[in-house]
């Protein structure tokens, strides 16, 4: 379907792709993984078309379309929800004329004996069957089944793109491009600015769509659900392999623990040769058999280790102060911003050694609540209260922000540490991840996700009992999310967390509060169960809707419908005449052609 062919991309002395090749075929879906700066993004972008490499190319067969997912915002924000999904559909005009091209084409008698009379009949067929996905009310209702599935509420998708803020209008792009439906997506983590039950409709979606999806993504979980084929990329080349995230991840570390033994086996070789080299060199007898050892060195090929992170998060917390039963309650608690109303009267209760998973649409408030309970913002009327002997320790979305950029990562934990912990610093930053020359680098230099990190050890220096984190691991690859989460699964004391991330939150959270504008409600089961209860209400939601649209739409939707089929028919009835006119016609050729050999079988035509 499309393929890449000898890639080669650099940048200055640093090479991207030296001289790939790739093969993407018809309904694959492929996880593109890699770390941060490998050229992940940068080969979607090739593909796309938006930027070429140094050497080779990329071939695709004509009627491959692609549609691409940034992560930059490219719709129109000055129009509705609704219309900027609905202009998806302009090319239905062009597929009617086709299609009323096509007809005058078939009919027409002095056409018959055309080469591609056959392709006009199939090509006919086809553009029937698309147009009848759109007769009625359909592209509304396609539409709508997107937008819904993405999280709008129908009262929304009549509004106006830029009245939402950037998460919400990049669902819509990403709405528009599932729409087009185009033979090959690709998406650069598509699920940023999803809510769990976006993703969870996105993924679902993803699975059984039709064409080819390529997609980039720090959810494992995501990746494991919708991909059979993973592809890495590391130091220029690429590694394929025909399975999901999680099997690749297991057969990599196999073949590093591979590759790492050969290295141990071949640096042993080496060195117990250079001794035997210098042992016989110099004598007469054996000086030829030293040679024979040089040059059997100088032909062997280093083995080559990976560059494949290993390395991860390792560390547990502090034992905590045992707090009151009660850590947390909130009465009536309401915030607004302005005219914009968050959240009403909401009431909320956590008890010791609980572990809450805080799921809500984006824009409900889960971040607001947060902040509430963290004493960083105040509650516009209600009350919130944290019990005896709790101490809370609040990790926000953007925590990297309070860190000292011009302190060096040591001096920001030296900071922090007290007692043995203040000895051990180096130790305690070496459970994060930074090692060597890491800690002597000033936090300004750090890359997002090294941020994060610090930010985290920073706080987790404290022995609080009460940790409230929002969105832990947005900046956090998936080996460390993994830590994370056994380490707050030993967590003894109570967790309050907000995230979307499905892998992370299963098996870690044992109740489920979805907040809503004006009411919090309780599922007293960990993510999967709630996800699976949201599902059977998503479905009695979408029956009901259909009912709906079926009682209004009414007299006027069949009618539409009657038409269509009658338009078909008619058309189906000219290709039946035609094809019965050709079958008669070969009849009587077949007769001459019966009549020619029986007259050439007879002695007789040849005698003169």
């Amino acid at each position: 379907m499309v393929s890449v062919n000898n890639l080669f991309l650099a940048f200055g002395d640093r090479i991207l792709f030296d001289h790939v090749s790739l093969f993407i075929g018809i309904r694959e879906k492929i996880g593109l993984v890699g770390k941060n700066g490998a050229g992940k993004s940068t080969l979607l972008k090739i593909l796309n078309g938006d930027e070429k490499p140094l050497e080779g190319n990329i071939s695709k067969s004509s009627e491959i379309t692609i549609g691409y997912l940034a992560q930059e915002l490219e719709i129109d924000t000055s129009i509705s929800v609704r219309q900027a999904c609905k202009a998806v559909f302009d090319d239905l005009l062009t597929l009617e004329d086709r299609k009323t091209e096509l007809e005058v084409l078939i009919v027409d008698e002095s056409k018959l004996e055309h080469d591609k009379y056959g392709d006009w009949l199939d090509e006919l067929s086809h553009l029937n069957e698309r147009l009848s996905e759109f007769a009625g009310n359909k592209v509304d209702k396609k539409v709508e089944t997107v937008l819904y599935g993405l999280g709008f509420e129908k009262q929304e998708i009549d509004n106006q793109i830029n009245t939402f803020s950037g998460g919400w209008q990049m669902r819509v792009e990403l709405a528009c491009l599932l729409l087009s439906e185009p033979k090959l997506l690709l998406l650069d983590e598509p699920t940023n600015h999803l809510d769990i039950i976006a993703i969870e409709w996105l993924q679902e979606f993803l699975r059984e769509y039709h064409g080819s999806v390529i997609l980039i993504s720090h959810d494992q979980l995501f990746l494991d659900q919708v991909t059979s084929r993973t592809i890495e990329i590391s130091v220029g080349k690429l590694y394929d392999y025909k399975f999901s995230y999680s099997k690749y991840l297991e057969t990599r570390k196999i073949e590093i623990e591979g590759q790492k033994q050969k290295k141990k086996e071949q640096d042993k070789y080496i060195k117990e040769t250079k001794v035997l080299i210098e042992k016989f060199r110099y004598k007469k007898n054996k000086a030829a058999f030293a040679q024979g050892l040089i040059k059997k060195l100088e032909r062997i090929e280093a083995v080559r280790i990976d560059d494949f992170e290993t390395s991860s998060l390792r560390f547990s917390f502090q034992a905590p102060m045992r707090s009151g039963k009660i850590v947390l309650e909130t009465k009536e608690l309401s915030k607004s911003y302005f005219d914009k109303k968050v959240f009403e009267n909401i009431n909320v209760e956590i008890v010791r050694g609980e572990k809450v998973a805080l799921i809500g649409k984006n824009g409900t408030g889960k971040t607001t609540l947060i902040k509430i309970i963290a004493d960083v913002i105040s509650a516009d009327s209600g009350t919130c209260e944290t019990g005896h002997n709790v101490s809370v320790g609040y990790y926000a979305q953007d925590q990297s922000r309070d860190l000292d950029t011009e302190l060096t990562v040591l001096k920001t934990i030296e900071n922090e540490a007290t007692g043995d912990l203040f000895k051990a610093s180096r130790k305690v930053l070496g459970s994060f991840m930074f090692s060597g020359e890491d800690v002597d680098k000033k936090v300004k230099v750090l890359s997002g996700g090294e941020k994060a990190r610090l930010a985290l050890c920073k706080l987790l220096l404290k022995p609080y009992n009460f940790l409230v984190f929002d969105e832990p691991t947005n900046h956090l690859d998936i080996p460390s999310k993994r830590i994370l989460k056994a380490a707050l699964q030993k967590f003894e004391g109570t967790l309050l967390v907000v995230s979307h991330d499905r892998d992370f939150l299963n098996g870690l959270t044992d109740r489920v509060l979805e907040i809503g504008k004006t009411r919090i409600k309780e599922y007293l089961r960990g993510i999967s169960e709630f996800l699976e209860e949201k599902k059977k209400e998503s479905i009695a939601d979408f029956e009901r809707t259909e009912r709906d649209v079926q009682i209004k739409a009414g007299t006027s939707s069949q009618k539409e419908i009657y038409q269509q089929k009658k338009e078909n028919e008619k058309a189906l009835r000219k290709i039946k005449s035609e094809i019965s006119r050709c079958e008669n016609s070969l009849i009587e050729l077949e007769k001459d052609q019966k009549k020619i050999e029986d007259l050439m079988a007879d002695p007789s035509f040849y005698e003169s």
